[in-house]
């Protein structure tokens, strides 16, 4: 009989309890300190990116993002029609005019195929690509993005730090990345998350939206109309020994990774997410397709202990969005298919062989 296994546990080093007392007693636990320099600083080099900003959770990094590349209501934001859909919320909330596409049905990421040629040369509009479970679409059909002025494009990387595509950190090849430090994170600080530019000017202006408008050496007097997205130091404190043993996190990810696709080696391969890039792929997470099984396998999963996650929602499934905010030339036909079918199974860097095995074979004897 299996004792209960969480769909996700943090993996915190030895250093961490004394970090965050450290932090602690120094009393600097707001938004600014040595723990957030570090975690910045460092998280910076790791990605490879000239600027990196620690803000209080993955859903501020995409708001403020949107806000220092210029976004305006009225605007047009395109993103994928499946995926977790933080940014399509606060796209809506903010008044854009969003617009959804299909993913492709092997990278479970958005088809990119024709988006480019559907936006005007000037049009002001932005794209936003979510890198599901560490994967990517094919960024090759944006080599010509630079030719659309208008066009802004953010990539959401909250499940994909460390994923690359040829070779480059996803989140660092177009305007913005964001990142998430959610408990279920490669990095976690409980709640965060990361903004990542190249540019000094959307360096500044992340700046100053991020702590209310202000610069450190002007306290109190607000430049511009910013807000308040910081991640407290005594947060950050908690990533600190993560970003020092992040080379043993990530292979602890890759072996639960490698042993599950070991165990169901004896299901169709189109029941796995496919890599865009093998070589570059770090999956954050598992995601098993099971068809029409999938709520009957969760349950049983579910009976002995073991935690899922359904896979995400389809945007055509979402109360408050209507068939007009799905482009004509693309119906959401995969991510209807794919929020019906996938599930997420428990991954996290302590997640033992033996449990693995486990989970696994309770699956396949409901499926073959």
């Amino acid at each position: 009989m299996l004792i209960r296994v969480p769909y996700s546990i943090p993996y915190f080093p030895k250093r961490t309890e004394t970090d965050v007392m450290d932090t602690f007693r120094s009393t600097r636990i707001s938004g600014s300190g040595v723990a957030i320099d570090y975690l910045e600083d460092s998280l910076s080099k790791l990605l490879n990116t000239n600027f990196g900003f620690a803000v209080s959770n993955g859903s501020a990094a995409i708001r403020m993002a949107l806000l220092a590349l210029g976004f305006r209501p009225g605007m047009r934001v395109i993103l994928p029609g499946w995926g977790f859909h933080v940014a399509a919320n606060i796209a809506y909330v903010m008044g854009a005019k969003i617009e959804f596409r299909d993913v492709d049905p092997d990278t479970w990421c958005m088809n990119l195929d024709g988006v480019l040629e559907s936006i005007g040369k000037t049009e002001d509009a932005f794209l936003v690509l979510i890198h599901t479970l560490g994967n990517t679409s094919n960024l090759g059909l944006l080599e010509k993005q630079s030719q659309y002025s208008g066009l802004r494009i953010i990539e959401d990387s909250a499940e994909a730090m460390f994923s690359k595509f040829h070779g480059k950190n996803l989140g660092t090849f177009f305007d913005a990345g964001t990142y998430s430090f959610h408990a279920a994170k490669t990095i976690t600080t409980g709640e965060g998350g990361f903004v990542t530019v190249n540019s000094t000017e959307l360096a500044t202006k992340c700046g100053l939206i991020r702590s209310h408008g202000m610069k450190s050496e002007r306290p109190y007097f607000h430049e511009i109309a910013g807000d308040n997205f910081r991640l407290s130091n005594l947060l950050a404190s908690i990533a600190i020994g993560q970003i020092n043993e992040i080379e043993i996190i990530c292979n602890k990810r890759k072996m639960v990774y490698a042993k599950y696709l070991t165990e169901l080696s004896g299901i169709s391969e189109d029941s796995f997410i496919m890599p865009s890039d093998p070589r570059g792929f770090f999956p954050w997470g598992f995601g098993l397709r099971l068809g029409s099984r999938r709520n009957v396998i969760a349950a049983r999963l579910a009976e002995l202990g073991i935690e899922t996650r359904p896979g995400f929602s389809s945007a055509s499934q979402l109360p408050y969005i209507s068939e007009a905010l799905i482009a004509d030339d693309s119906a959401l036909t995969h991510s209807d298919k794919l929020s019906e079918e996938v599930l997420l199974l428990p991954h996290y860097p302590d997640l033992t062989d033996k449990t693995i095995t486990e989970i696994c074979a309770i699956i396949l004897a409901e499926i073959l």
